[in-house]
């Protein structure tokens, strides 16, 4: 259970910092100064914008989620388990990932965007969609625990 809850932690990490920098590298200026997440860097003793942690800090975030996504996949006694583990907890860090990105760029969490193209394919998307990998992603951690 350490391991899982571990793995999830790091892996979630990794994905909220991951929206926060590609959030702000896509956001217009006007967002970047305004969102609560994350800010450009500190001149002159003062923040670019308002956010809690600047772009580096959260870079170091991806980072520590990565390393310590790695590091405590070695706590499972299970291939099974891990895998479960791991599928759950990358769904529910695209949950997390998703939110982080539209707050930043869009100003609202859970704004509505249009389909997600790429060569041709068009897949649409919903919150209800992303609410549902969510608790899929949770599922799936939670039975990696009974594996």
């Amino acid at each position: 259970m350490i391991g899982q809850l571990l793995f999830t932690i790091t892996m979630v990490t990794y994905w909220l910092s991951e929206g926060c920098t590609e959030g702000y590298t896509w956001a217009k200026a006007k967002r970047r100064k305004e969102n609560k997440l994350i800010f450009g860097a500190i001149h002159k003793g003062k923040r670019d914008g308002v956010g809690y942690l600047d772009y580096h800090a959260w870079r170091l975030g991806e980072n520590i989620g990565m390393v310590g996504s790695i590091f405590s996949a070695f706590l499972f006694s299970s291939f099974w388990s891990l895998l479960l583990t791991f599928l759950g907890s990358w769904m529910i860090g695209y949950f997390v990932y998703e939110r982080a990105l539209n707050y930043i760029c869009l100003g609202d969490a859970f704004s509505a965007k249009g389909p997600w193209k790429m060569m041709g394919i068009e897949i649409p998307r919903s919150n209800a969609f992303d609410w549902a990998v969510a608790g899929i992603g949770l599922g799936l951690v939670i039975l990696s625990i009974f594996i």
